[in-house]
């Protein structure tokens, strides 16, 4: 049978490690109720991670199963689900591009960050995980801001860590949305995320920068305000591929722009601008 001295060894250790456990489960929800106090989660997202921390703890899976069940994300992401019981705990998410066309994300989102932060401190505290591409300060309510990388790799190895503390104000890192794939080059470009309030005359005045620019579409809501898409068409595909090049890391106002090839060719003719 197997002797005192070597069951006594084996239960500190365990003890010891459920202790560990415990002490992380604590931080956990310390960390938790405060994001929660600064309005940085809602109580739906603070009750299901305290569960999921707290199920971790106890050994216990918090796939969807046959008791929970898949929080949609945005735009096709895919979200957790939070119940007990067996199964991979995974809802999918409605996508109007399918589930295909979504890479996964290269961008990071700090919450909150300081108001004066600018976009140097922001690369010089994550230059560590990789090539930043660009990083912007949106003077939101509390401020926060977005860091893009050059692969999805970089952006998930930057939100390992949970948390950056940047001028004194302490934020947390989460993945950002996941974008749209591009398809092979065409002589449209689609640029998304533009801020809603972008003009036909600023959107012009962008892409007149550019040579063989033809003609342009903005995308709009059924009331016919802005969606924050647009395509521009140029008369060749080398064109198109040279804006779309030259484009990259382009920031209109405090937002980030995806610029990707459009998803066909089009012959719209001489542009009416």
């Amino acid at each position: 049978g197997i002797n005192a001295e070597y069951m006594g060894h084996f239960l500190s250790v365990y003890f010891f490690s459920r202790l560990l456990k415990m002490n992380s489960v604590q931080q956990t929800r310390s960390k938790l109720t405060g994001l929660h106090a600064a309005g940085l989660i809602t109580a739906q997202e603070y009750e299901q991670r305290r569960v999921a921390a707290l199920n971790s703890y106890l050994g216990q899976d918090t796939g969807a199963g046959s008791g929970g069940r898949g929080f949609a994300g945005g735009r096709g992401s895919t979200g957790r689900g939070y119940g007990k019981g067996k199964g991979r705990g995974r809802g999918k998410g409605y996508s109007p591009y399918g589930p295909s066309l979504l890479s996964e994300s290269t961008a990071i989102k700090v919450q909150p960050v300081a108001a004066h932060a600018t976009s140097e401190e922001l690369t010089r505290a994550f230059s560590v995980y990789g090539s930043i591409v660009s990083a912007v300060v949106n003077q939101g309510e509390p401020p926060y801001a977005y860091v893009n990388f050059s692969t999805a790799a970089e952006a998930a190895a930057a939100v390992q860590g949970g948390y950056v503390t940047i001028l004194g104000v302490s934020g947390n890192v989460t993945l950002g949305k996941r974008r749209v794939k591009e398809g092979r080059p065409t002589n449209g470009i689609g640029l998304f995320n533009m801020p809603y309030t972008t003009t036909a005359e600023e959107f012009t005045a962008i892409l007149n920068e550019h040579p063989g620019f033809s003609n342009y579409k903005f995308v709009t809501f059924p009331d016919g305000s802005f969606k924050g898409i647009a395509f521009a068409y140029f008369d060749t595909v080398e064109n198109a591929s040279a804006a779309r090049d030259a484009l990259q890391g382009l920031v209109i106002g405090t937002q980030n722009v995806d610029v990707k090839f459009a998803a066909r060719m089009v012959d719209f003719g001489p542009a009416s601008i």
